[in-house]
């Protein structure tokens, strides 16, 4: 018989609780909302993440021809490096997002913390609701990633590319384009594709599983330019597995229940070598 790969299956929450959203989305109320279009209405699109692939990217997206959106950070970073972006983001952290002077405007969840609404002059921000607040809201996954697909196909682009969105870090100190950023450093595992052993974190990997089952099944929309494990997962559907979790991953995932195996075990050679950290 043979033994299927072993995989996790998270719960994804929310980082925030239902009154903070609540306020969020009050906050949010009066902007403009986002411009739907016809289908196809607009050229094709990228979409750039903070994965340490995206530095690899930077000369083609200096010469990109349509919109560039970066998720989060990532506008901040592009506009540094001379790349006029739109920021879009759906978190609801309290830190407010990087941009800079080439950071044209902003698109941003109803729930987004109302600090990156006061980055943006009112008339450069457009806002949208995800499904989970409204009716007609836009639908996906875990992330802004997730969610992109719905929304810019829905905004009457014809294609989306996935730049930086690799789901994995290079090294320990290598997280994002940037450099080392700690907190992906919790809740980490190993994740082995085409025989190559991949770091990332439980938030990536939820992400990563998603986006890596909906790029083909739209293939003629969606189109990965990204490295890393996005590309592992795509190229070996079938075959991708966890090999290791961090201790503190195993402890979530147990609930504190003393098991003798749990499929993978917490995995000392990877995850207890305390130079690897920042």
């Amino acid at each position: 018989m043979k033994i299927p790969p072993f995989r996790i299956i998270f719960e994804s929450k929310c980082n925030l609780n239902d009154d903070e959203i609540a306020v969020n989305i009050s906050k949010s109320n009066g902007y403009p909302r986002v411009r739907f279009g016809a289908k196809d209405s607009r050229g094709p699109m990228a979409l750039v993440g903070a994965g340490p692939s995206a530095k690899s990217s930077l000369d083609i997206l200096s010469k990109w021809e349509g919109d560039i959106y970066g998720i989060n950070d990532m506008a901040g970073y592009l506009s540094d490096r001379g790349i006029s972006s739109y920021l879009y983001a759906i978190d609801g952290t309290t830190t407010p997002y990087k941009i800079g002077p080439l950071v044209k405007s902003a698109i941003l969840a109803s729930r987004a913390h109302r600090i990156n609404y006061d980055q943006f002059a009112f008339d450069d921000i457009q806002v949208f609701d995800v499904i989970e607040d409204g009716k007609d809201g836009i639908c996906g996954g875990s992330s802004a990633a997730c969610r992109a697909a719905h929304l810019f196909l829905k905004m009457g682009y014809s294609e989306i590319h996935y730049f930086g969105i690799d789901g994995c870090m290079k090294n320990y100190k290598e997280t994002h384009a940037w450099g080392l950023q700690k907190v992906s450093q919790g809740y980490m595992l190993i994740v082995r594709a085409g025989g190559i052993d991949y770091l990332t974190n439980a938030d990536w990997y939820i992400q990563t599983a998603f986006i890596s089952e909906l790029i083909p099944a739209y293939a003629d929309r969606l189109f990965n330019r990204s490295n890393g494990l996005l590309a592992a997962m795509i190229k070996h559907p079938d075959t991708w597995e966890v090999v290791a979790i961090s201790k503190d991953t195993f402890d979530a995932v147990t609930q504190g229940h003393k098991h003798k195996t749990f499929g993978v075990p917490y995995t000392k050679e990877y995850f207890d070598v305390g130079e690897r950290y920042a």
